[in-house]
C-alpha cells in the first residue's frame, strides 16, 4: 500500500507488529492489522509530506492467515526490506525503515545485512520493540539477530556484523518502601498493603529506541 503526496520531502516504510501478515486486498482493504499502531496512523506521515509504504508480506512468506516461523529476522525477508529501500529511493529520500512489536526484529536483520547501496534506509526507528529476551516463547532482537553489538550513539558509516558480548540485560529494580504513617490515634496504616506490594513488585526498566541507520551497534538505554 503506497501513499504518495504530490512533492513527498522524503518516504517512511512501515512495517506493522504482530504475525505481519496484513492480507492486503488489490483494492487496498486490509484483511489484518487495520487497527496496528504504524497501519492506522499512515494516513499522517504522508500528510506530513512523507511517501509512506505499507508492505505486505509475500506469498512465499505467509502460512495461512500468519507467517512462515521465524520470517522475521530472515534473509529472505531483509532482502524484501532492502528492495522496498531501493523502491522508495527512486520515489523521494532520505528513506526511513520504522518497525513495531515484533517488527524490531525485522529492522535489525535489516541493519545488520543491508550495509550499503541503495537498497540500505537511512535512517532506523523502533517503538514498542521486542529487544531483549525475555523467555523462550517470545522472539528478541537479542536472542534471534546474531552479530549485533549493543547500542551505541556514535555515528558510523556502515553497519557491521560483530562477534560481540551479547546484550546485558538491565538489572531488576524495586520502588523504595512507601512511608504511610498511621492516623493521629490509631496503631494501623490504612495504606500498609499497599506499601508492602509495592515493595515486593519489581518494577523493569522502560527501553525507548530510536536508531539512525548509521551506527554500527544496537543500543538501548
Amino acid at each position: 500500500m503506497l501513499l504518495k503526496p504530490e512533492r513527498p520531502t522524503g518516504s517512511v516504510i512501515l512495517l506493522a507488529g504482530g504475525h505481519g501478515n496484513l492480507a492486503l486486498g488489490r483494492d487496498g482493504t486490509i484483511g489484518w492489522g487495520a487497527g496496528n499502531q504504524l497501519v492506522r496512523t499512515r494516513a499522517d506521515y504522508s500528510k506530513a509530506g512523507f511517501a509512506t509504504l505499507v508492505p505486505d508480506i509475500t506469498p512465499d512468506l505467509k502460512r495461512g492467515s500468519a507467517g512462515v516461523a521465524g520470517y522475521r529476522w530472515s534473509a529472505d525477508y531483509a532482502r524484501d526490506i532492502g528492495a522496498w529501500v531501493a523502491l522508495m529511493r527512486s520515489i523521494a529520500q532520505p528513506v526511513t525503515l520504522i518497525g513495531t512489536s515484533r517488527a524490531a526484529l525485522s529492522v535489525a536483520k535489516a541493519a545488520a545485512q543491508l550495509a550499503q547501496g541503495a537498497e540500505r534506509p537511512d535512517a532506523l526507528v523502533i517503538t514498542s520493540g521486542m529487544l531483549v529476551d525475555v523467555d523462550d516463547r517470545q522472539p528478541s532482537v537479542e536472542r534471534n539477530v546474531g552479530g549485533l553489538r549493543r547500542i551505541a550513539s556514535r555515528s558510523r558509516s556502515s553497519i557491521t556484523p560483530t562477534t560481540a558480548a551479547p546484550i546485558q540485560r538491565p538489572p531488576r529494580q524495586q520502588e523504595p518502601a512507601i512511608s504511610c504513617p498511621a492516623p493521629r490515634g490509631s496503631t494501623s496504616s490504612s495504606c500498609g498493603a499497599a506499601a508492602r506490594w509495592r515493595a515486593r513488585s519489581p518494577v523493569r526498566p522502560a527501553h525507548t529506541t530510536v536508531l539512525p541507520a548509521r551506527t554500527k551497534s544496537w543500543s538501548k538505554r
